[in-house]
């Protein structure tokens, strides 16, 4: 279990899409066996998140998002295991609609 609580600083997440009203983010994925699938925290202010997305059985999700130009979204993933456990937030992705696309971000953990 100790590996899925270090597993998110692990975890890089990749922001790519149009202005059409979605946004696609990938992340690195881990072959621990107690990790059941991610959860994806939107959020509009720093580690303020007031959505969530799971995803079991990929390392993907396509959101739709308002298309409002300039509005600033923010990202964070967990992992989480077959008992429920859930790791700490990932490093936090911050991504500003400019309504130009392409979208393509990546954040890492040092």
């Amino acid at each position: 279990m100790k590996k899925l609580m270090t597993l998110i600083g692990l975890i890089a997440l990749v922001a790519t899409g149009v202005c059409a009203g979605s946004l696609t983010l990938a992340w690195d994925g881990t072959a621990d066996p107690y990790v059941a699938g991610y959860r994806i925290y939107i959020g509009s202010a720093s580690r303020i998140y007031t959505n969530s997305v799971t995803v079991v059985g990929g390392t993907n999700a396509t959101l739709t998002i308002p298309t409002t130009p300039w509005r600033v979204y923010y990202f964070a993933a967990t992992a989480y295991a077959t008992n429920g456990l859930e790791s700490e937030y990932s490093n936090e992705l911050v991504w500003t609609n400019t309504g130009f696309p392409p979208y393509n971000l990546r954040i890492r953990t040092p």
